[in-house]
């Protein structure tokens, strides 16, 4: 069976189409992967020839949409970040961060569990959706998604950045919640874990 038929281990041909910046572009049919060493079978521009590329190249003709997108919900760094405030419910907790280290500011005005903020502040940087639930939210889409009100919202300042950052979490969905970067037009759904460490209280 020839390896670009698509019979063999039951894959099925895939092909990448790369383009120049001059307008230029070459396509190439993937097939199976070798058996030792794991690269591919491709069909060379022309149809004429058969050779054998990276198993990476392989790899990223497989993603699907969902594994080509930047699922970043939003990009910080936990040690650069000056401010957080955590909005859930009625309460609103303010931290900040002078050179001493952090401080709640907010409702109260006492030392920070520095490690804490930091768990909460890397927790968000990792954070990464796992579906998108809506492409461009309506005002419909974040009522029915629990984003309008949002049932929690978190603000971070960060040394350099020209405004804050705010991201909104909604309602539960499956094993997830729903959440949204303000300025951003998507809505997606990361994984339930985070809820926890973005509703942290005085009381925690």
């Amino acid at each position: 069976v020839s390896p670009l038929s698509g019979t063999v281990n039951g894959s099925v041909p895939r092909s990448i189409t790369v383009e120049t910046k001059a307008g230029d572009s070459r396509t190439l049919s993937l097939g199976d992967s070798e058996p030792i060493g794991g690269s591919y079978y491709a069909l060379l521009p022309g149809g004429q020839e058969v050779g054998v590329v990276s198993a990476s190249l392989g790899e990223a003709a497989k993603k699907d949409l969902l594994g080509l997108r930047d699922k970043t919900i939003v990009s910080l760094d936990p040690w650069k970040v000056k401010k957080l405030t955590l909005e859930h419910g009625r309460e609103t907790v303010v931290l900040e961060k002078p050179d001493a280290g952090w401080k709640i500011s907010s409702p109260i005005e006492a030392p920070a569990e520095g490690p804490t903020v930091t768990e909460i502040l890397s927790a968000l940087e990792r954070l990464r959706a796992t579906a998108f639930a809506a492409e461009k939210a309506t005002d419909a889409d974040l009522k029915q998604d629990g984003l309008e009100p949002p049932a929690a919202r978190v603000t971070l300042r960060q040394e350099g950045w020209d405004t804050d950052k705010t991201v909104l979490f909604g309602a539960p969905h499956d094993k997830g919640r729903y959440v949204r970067a303000v300025g951003r037009d998507p809505i997606v759904v990361v994984d339930e874990d985070i809820w926890k460490k973005v509703t942290t209280s005085l009381d925690d």
